[in-house]
């Protein structure tokens, strides 16, 4: 059954709410994040699905080996061969197996070196580094691993870019860009940040013309007798982005299961909406001075989604987060929404890339240690 007038109902009714109400900073409505977006799958719940996933044979990156440690990982990425690229000052490179191959650049400033690795990703059988301290793109070949070019990035007026980028199969690059902050001596509460995305040619020219605009996380900044504080606005609901193999794009607002998607030329494709009621947000500790001084943007209630991503297949994978603290709940869809798989895993294990039937992650240990893993992945009816 087709929910869509029920949503465009309620969503109406949060309008109202927004437009006569100033207690809380409300999250952008579903339906104006769909716009006039066509082809919208509305679906009425979760059902069940077609396949059971289960994950075997373990591989384990860069935690053996004496010569490489990560204090942190945030992100990986993976090659056709299944070769793995991890990051801490510079890249290093694992065979399959989990053996150690090489690292790639040094930190410094020089041809190939990095001040900051901000992100990383892999297209047209080449590694695209983003260093946004160093405002330049490194993009080394992954035949020799060789530095092929080094791109000056130029930013909007008024924008900067930390490292949110895709890139096309003919080299150009969709950059996001984000507003820069100030230093303030007072509270200031940013409840409506945007990313801005410009198009940048493989020769480093910027496009005047802004591509997208999305909602992403508030920002709060204050300053008080103990201490100053800012960030991003804790659990507030963003706009997440992912880009296929062919160069689809895919976007998705975290408040509820909602993703839309375009053709490699910015042309919308399709939109597929799941409702999912929000976890209650949990009694508050860590951020107990932070959620005093900015109490009228904290949300109420946890965002649906946590992250996602898209296979080498076109499925799409969604974390979304359940009640249980302890684990995420995903869904694997296909381009119309369709549910192929659901599984849980616990939250400290974060599913980065799914390639060549492998799933490779990223996991905390109690101590708060960082590690990666491929497992194989086996669907059953």
């Amino acid at each position: 059954m087709k929910i869509f007038p029920r949503i465009v109902y309620c969503s109406l009714m949060m309008l109202f709410i927004i437009n006569c109400s100033e207690e809380r900073y409300q999250p952008l409505p579903q339906t104006e994040f769909f716009g006039n977006h066509p082809n919208i799958n509305n679906f009425e719940s979760i059902g069940e699905a077609d396949s059971e996933i289960t994950f075997s044979g373990r591989v384990p990156f860069g935690i053996t080996s004496d010569e490489v440690f990560y204090r942190y990982l945030f992100r990986m990425a993976v090659d056709d061969s299944g070769r793995v690229y991890l990051n801490n000052d510079r890249i290093q490179v694992y065979n399959p197996d989990g053996s150690h191959l090489r690292s790639i650049g040094k930190k410094g400033s020089g041809p190939g070196e990095f001040q900051v690795i901000h992100n990383y990703r892999i297209k047209n059988n080449k590694l695209y580094v983003y260093d946004a301290l160093g405002f330049r793109l490194s993009i080394f070949s992954l035949d020799d691993f060789s530095l092929e070019k080094e791109i000056p990035l130029q930013s909007p007026k008024g924008l900067r870019g930390f490292g949110e980028f895709h890139v096309y199969q003919n080299g150009n690059m969709l950059a996001g860009f984000e507003r820069m902050k100030k230093s303030v001596s007072k509270t200031v509460i940013k409840p409506d940040e945007y990313m801005h995305y410009y198009v940048i040619d493989n020769e480093g020219n910027l496009s005047n013309t802004l591509s997208y605009k999305t909602t992403i996380e508030g920002h709060y900044a204050f300053e008080t007798d103990r201490m100053r504080a800012s960030g991003q606005i804790p659990h507030d609901r963003t706009t997440l982005m992912a880009m296929d193999e062919d160069d689809r794009l895919y976007m998705l607002w975290t408040d509820d299961l909602a993703i839309k998607t375009y053709t490699p030329d910015g042309k919308a494709l399709n939109g597929i909406y799941y409702p999912i009621e929000n976890a209650a947000m949990q009694e508050i500790t860590t951020r107990e001075i932070i959620y005093r001084e900015i109490e009228e943007a904290y949300p109420t209630s946890y965002p649906a989604v946590k992250s996602f991503l898209v296979d080498d297949k076109g499925h799409i994978w969604v974390a979304t987060i359940p009640e249980n603290q302890e684990k995420y709940n995903w869904l694997v869809l296909n381009d119309t929404g369709e549910i192929l798989a659901t599984f849980s895993l616990p939250r400290n294990k974060m599913i980065y890339v799914v390639k060549n039937n492998h799933a490779y992650t990223i996991e905390i240990g109690e101590n708060r240690e960082y590690k990666a893993y491929s497992y194989n992945i086996s669907w059953q009816k």
